[in-house]
């Protein structure tokens, strides 16, 4: 099982069992470990009111949109060069086909390969994990030996 963390300050996009058709993104400003509680600048939320988290890759989206506009300039271009009437280019099929692989290989890389989205309680677990080592106002340590 793959885990994810994230920190205060991160930015986390997800739906929950109040808003269930949408997806929500927001800044997590505070981490309450005690509460299971996320805050973020205009809301809170329990954990356990969140049903699915996505994920987005930024290389592969990055990809993608190089990807499409590759495309869309080499078909603009190819358009260009044949209705000005340049004799030395001609815009064939094999010229649509590099722009429209292009186009379409950039779109699935931004919605296929870009996003993973976890179902909490299927595939995924949502927990928070306190991992503050640092001692008490009283100097104890914040965690106890059985």
């Amino acid at each position: 099982m793959q885990t994810l963390k994230f920190y205060e300050g991160d930015v986390i996009k997800f739906r929950s069992i109040a808003f269930p058709d949408e997806w929500q993104e927001q800044q997590i400003v505070k981490i309450l470990p005690d509460a299971n509680v996320l805050l973020f600048d205009e809301s809170m939320i329990n954990i356990d009111d969140i049903t699915k988290v996505k994920i987005v890759k930024s290389g592969a989206r990055a990809a993608g949109n190089i990807l499409e506009v590759f495309g869309l300039a080499w078909l603009g271009f190819g358009g260009i060069a044949a209705i000005a009437g340049n004799d030395n280019f001609k815009f064939t099929w094999g010229t649509f086909a590099i722009g429209a692989t292009a186009i379409a290989v950039g779109a699935f890389f931004k919605r296929i390969v870009a996003n993973k989205t976890y179902t909490i309680g299927g595939n995924a677990k949502l927990r928070i994990i306190n991992l503050d080592l640092t001692p008490l106002d009283d100097g104890g340590l914040p965690f106890r030996f059985p």
